[in-house]
């Protein structure tokens, strides 16, 4: 039988595996549902998420929208940031506020089940804190992927 690299054995081409598993779906879409959600909840009573085939998701549409020019905007003004630094500066803008905000994010997680143990089960799903938080991960990445 053919050895495994060390490498491999140790586990250290792991991280990189992680990050190509964020890089390759498109999150945009999710962040964009998932953002328009959280602002529609944020907006109205968290009635929404326990009924959700209520009149109030006629409103969902104009959220969508709302939540593409904020998502927009940012980009805009991550790219304009980056656009300060000269092209032999390495420093890119999007990955490392992408990567501060992922770190919040982990942080919450893990504090949050600590604190609840018992806390992981579907009704999660429907609570405006969960969605809130699966927001701000999309958001995190998708600001990872932003280049100079």
């Amino acid at each position: 039988r053919k050895a495994q690299p060390l490498n491999r054995a140790l586990g250290i081409n792991m991280a990189g595996t992680i990050f190509k598993y964020f890089e390759k779906p498109n999150t945009f879409i999710l962040l964009m549902i998932f953002s328009s959600i959280s602002m529609f909840v944020a907006g109205s009573d968290s009635n929404f998420l326990q009924n959700p085939l209520s009149w109030e998701l006629l409103a969902l549409p104009v959220a969508y929208i709302f939540s593409y020019l904020i998502l927009m905007f940012w980009i805009t003004a991550i790219s304009m940031l980056n656009a300060l630094f000269t092209k032999d500066d390495h420093f890119n803008a999007g990955p490392t506020i992408g990567s501060s905000l992922l770190c919040v994010c982990i942080l919450v997680t893990f504090s949050a089940l600590s604190n609840n143990p018992n806390i992981l089960s579907l009704t999660l799903l429907t609570t405006p804190s969960f969605i809130y938080l699966v927001t701000l991960y999309l958001f995190s990445i998708q600001t990872i992927k932003i280049g100079k």
